[in-house]
């Protein structure tokens, strides 16, 4: 039986995955935390095989990183849950502060699952940010014409929400170059503007964040793309 202690801020992820890890064999939670430092004195006290770490936006704050390196100091592997619109080099970082596993938050139980597994036995395994999101996408994306990889990653972001600026940060482009690659993925997609592109998206299951009819409004208002 792997023992498995969850971290994750928000209430209903926290207590998601203590549901989603009941449905799984040889699995079994025997506490939850809602932030690290909590995190680190139940797994000092109950010393669990893997810890899941909810972490949306990695490790990038010192203290945040800072605590993780004291968690996988610990005899104890971590997986962590990942925002898919991480940039890569984002992931790769936890790895360097000790993480043996990764994936999106988008991830189902057979996922998770495996991912614990992996860790449990000492391997590693790294199931998210853009590399791994692009391998969902492809499905979708084949509905457009010749989508580039690049399209891909900012087809997944519009369904996300970002706007071309958020888009831009992320991939670490100009906010024209964003606005340039929407407008091709709008016109290849088949849409007739953004709000419908991100509809389209997000109704395949592209991601789990879906922006409101509001939402996607304010953003064809205010990008006019």
């Amino acid at each position: 039986m792997i023992v498995v202690v969850n971290i994750a801020a928000p209430p209903v992820v926290r207590h998601g995955l203590d549901r989603m890890c009941e449905t799984m064999r040889d699995i079994t939670v025997v506490a939850d935390a809602a932030d690290l430092c909590t995190g680190i004195r139940l797994v000092d006290e109950l010393r669990p095989d893997v810890v899941v770490v909810d972490l949306p936006c990695a490790a990038r704050r010192p203290d945040k990183a800072a605590a993780l390196r004291e968690l996988t100091a610990r005899t104890v592997a971590v997986v962590a849950l990942l925002s898919p619109i991480l940039p890569q080099a984002h992931v790769d970082d936890l790895f360097d502060l000790g993480v043996l596993g990764a994936v999106n938050n988008d991830t189902d139980a057979a996922g998770l699952g495996q991912a614990i597994t992996a860790v449990s036995r000492g391997g590693r395994l790294c199931a998210a940010g853009p590399r791994h999101a692009r391998q969902r996408l492809r499905a979708v994306a084949d509905r457009g014409e010749n989508l580039t990889d690049k399209e891909i990653d900012v087809l997944a972001l519009v369904a996300a929400g970002l706007s071309n600026q958020e888009i831009g940060e992320t991939l670490l482009i100009s906010e024209n170059t964003a606005k340039f690659h929407v407008g091709n993925v709008i016109r290849k997609f088949g849409a007739k503007r953004r709000g419908e592109l991100a509809h389209l998206a997000a109704a395949d299951g592209i991601f789990g964040r879906r922006s409101t009819p509001d939402q996607q409004k304010r953003r064809v208002d205010s990008e006019k793309v």
